[in-house]
């Protein structure tokens, strides 16, 4: 990666644009199936980081030649350069899923003009994102009948005017 970003090992998946994307079908859905709202890859890579951390360490421990204080000194200079890094992706990670998340409601209200975000995730909270989608869809759709009931209601209600 570049020196802005030492602590990646790995680079971003590139986003649907929409010059990609297919006429006829909403963009917000095709994001979705393409995978621009997965979940962050630096909670992977963090892991990761762990997993090479403990691998330089037993190597370190089985080459070593010098005395025990000194293995601990190197063992705790291995870990923290590793757990530098994985603080640095578990940071990336936390900001990355904000955004995905803001950017995903964000688009729903936009696509379905209200807000009823917390009703769709209240539906079933281990749906995945797709799910999400048609279930806001749903419940947008709902409130909208809701609405034009109501509009209909209110407007039978007046009395007529006549014109003189």
């Amino acid at each position: 990666m570049s020196r802005f970003n030492w602590w990646r090992r790995k680079k971003k998946k590139p986003l649907l644009k929409k010059s990609d994307a297919f006429i006829g079908k909403s963009f917000l859905l095709q994001q979705i199936e393409h995978g621009d709202y997965d979940p962050s890859d630096y909670y992977d890579q963090a892991l990761y980081e762990l997993q090479l951390c403990a691998q330089a360490q037993e190597k370190a421990k089985q080459e070593w030649k010098a005395g025990p204080e000194s293995l601990k000194y190197e063992l705790d200079q291995i870990e923290r350069k590793y757990i530098k890094r994985y603080n640095k992706l578990m940071e990336d990670h936390m900001v990355e899923e904000q955004r995905l998340l803001r950017n995903l409601k964000e688009g729903l209200q936009k696509e379905f003009g209200v807000d009823c975000w917390y009703d769709a995730i209240e539906v079933d909270p281990n749906q995945n994102i797709k799910q999400l989608y048609y279930n806001y869809r749903k419940i947008a759709y709902e409130y909208y009948q809701q609405v034009e009931k109501l509009e209909l209601e209110n407007n039978s209600s007046l009395p007529l005017q006549v014109a003189d």
